[in-house]
């Protein structure tokens, strides 16, 4: 439901241990969605998507990740091992632009972690 909040900086938070990919925009739920293939995944990895485009038209993504693994590799991953409904992954494309955080983690996404201090989604109220 992009309406609900159309304009703002998006986040996507996908948690294995939810199996649910969460979407915020300025730091208000628009979406949620069930997530499969997702069994194996472990750590924290956060992305930022770039303006630039490769050959193949996927979008480049500046990314962190746990120490001593490889960020890049966990989300072409997670591209491949994951099965979220079709359309919502249509419209989900839809609203990455250049500065879209996405997060994979192993953790749950719930009101307590949220509050518990550290859990901050950016909104356009956030100053640079």
């Amino acid at each position: 439901n992009p309406q609900i909040e159309p304009v703002g900086p998006v986040s996507i938070i996908v948690s294995s241990a939810d199996h649910t990919v969460y979407v915020y925009r300025n730091g208000v739920e628009i979406g949620r969605a069930p997530v499969n293939g997702l069994e194996n995944f472990t750590g924290l990895y956060i992305y930022s998507a770039l303006t630039d485009i490769d050959s193949e038209g996927q979008r480049k993504w500046f990314y962190s990740g746990n120490e001593g693994s490889d960020p890049a590799s966990k989300l072409n991953d997670l591209i491949k091992q994951a099965s979220v409904n079709p359309q919502f992954l249509v419209n989900l494309r839809s609203l990455i632009v250049q500065g879209t955080t996405i997060i994979l983690t192993n953790a749950p996404v719930n009101v307590d972690n949220q509050r518990s201090g550290g859990f901050n989604i950016i909104t356009t109220a956030d100053p640079l």
